[in-house]
């Protein structure tokens, strides 16, 4: 049987360990800041920024895809003023027939429209998406950002995403940097683009025929037409991708 003065001791031991547990928990970032090396700080923060630069990735990813499809349903406009009802969808017109004119009077889609069209989409929607929440308020670490910029470029194979945005991470003063975040999406919007505005060229002129096209290019590309009452309904469908653009040609007025 245990004396009352060893009962003691093994209270004040009991207390003084817990008193220990305490202190070590409030105390451990402090801690751990004095015990772990920098070469392992600077791991952990490159680590933290592979981590932001992934959920950054997917969400450029998301709204990509989003913007991408966008344009090419409604072709190449983002919010079109004229749209025909042809199959369950409205299609956006871009060679409108004018009264006095014996053929449509056509649209003109530049490559430098749709690439203002992505990023103007993309600024704004890239705000809501990215969230630095879960990076910014964790303790022990600094996290530091710039307000973001999306660019948007076309080749003739792919659509390439460059978002500036300058992102740091700190420990002390160790720091992880991150200036720029690049996504390509491997959609031929260049040449889908290329193809409407002949098409649309050909249908101003009287109408569009694929003799001036090569069997190669065809070979990539597929055109489909359907006509309703006198309009022209063209489908532009990327072979790689299976991207389709979709868009109609106003025809002379049908009365009943």
């Amino acid at each position: 049987m245990l004396k009352k003065g060893q009962v003691g001791m093994f209270v004040v031991i009991g207390i003084v360990v817990l008193a220990i547990f305490i202190l070590v928990f409030f105390l451990r970032d402090q801690i751990l800041t004095e015990l772990v090396p920098s070469e392992d700080t600077e791991r952990v923060l490159s680590i933290k920024m592979q981590a932001f630069t992934q959920h950054v990735n997917d969400c450029v990813d998301e709204k990509g895809r989003e913007i991408i499809e966008v344009v090419i349903n409604s072709g190449g406009i983002l919010s079109p003023t004229y749209t025909l009802p042809y199959g369950g969808q409205d299609w956006t017109v871009l060679c409108k027939r004018v009264s006095d004119e014996e053929n449509c009077v056509r649209d003109i889609v530049s490559a430098n429209d749709i690439e203002k069209t992505i990023e103007k989409y993309l600024n704004r929607e890239l705000k809501k998406c990215i969230d630095t929440s879960s990076f910014s308020n964790e303790p022990g670490y600094e996290f530091r950002d710039t307000p973001l910029n999306a660019e948007a470029s076309l080749g003739s194979n792919a659509l390439v995403v460059d978002l500036n945005y300058s992102v740091i991470i700190l420990k002390d003063e160790i720091k992880e940097e991150k200036t720029k975040f690049t996504r390509v999406f491997n959609v031929a919007l260049l040449d889908l683009i290329d193809i409407m505005n002949d098409i649309l060229e050909g249908e101003a002129e009287g109408g569009f025929t694929t003799a001036g096209y090569s069997k190669v290019f065809l070979s990539e590309f597929e055109i489909r037409t359907e006509s309703y009452l006198n309009n022209k309904f063209y489908r532009v469908i990327d072979g790689e991708s299976g991207a389709e653009c979709k868009f109609a040609t106003e025809g002379e007025q049908i009365y009943d």
